[in-house]
């Protein structure tokens, strides 16, 4: 049975099965509702070590730095070094490096209470 996010109310099923991709799930037919509670913009390396946390990096690293500049920056934060690692590793190629320090979005956001669960 599929409920509505908010209300709890069950809801016809409207689409054919296997057709419908998560991107384009109905609202009211989502598992996880989440509002955002900050938008802001910074440079990247202003990242905080409880936001690098937050986006799921950790404190051991996982695979040897590429760069030498990466074990100098573990020994200041940890987590930022890894999270410097991985964004180097998703941006670099496009230009967007750490180094460069581009600006980036910073969305905040907290679950909604579903109702019915």
């Amino acid at each position: 049975m599929v409920r509505h996010a908010l209300t709890g109310e069950p809801i016809t099923w409207r689409w054919k099965k296997d057709i419908l991709t998560s991107i384009f799930m109905p609202r009211e037919a989502a598992r996880s509702v989440y509002r955002y509670e900050k938008i802001r913009v910074e440079r990247v390396q202003e990242i905080s070590r409880d936001d690098a946390k937050a986006e799921g990096v950790s404190c051991v690293w996982i695979n040897p730095p590429a760069k030498a500049e990466h074990y100098k920056r573990v020994l200041l934060n940890p987590y930022v070094a890894n999270y410097s690692v991985l964004f180097d590793k998703i941006n670099a190629a496009r230009g967007y490096g750490w180094d460069v320090n581009p600006w980036v979005w910073v969305l905040e956001y907290k679950p909604v209470e579903v109702q019915g669960e």
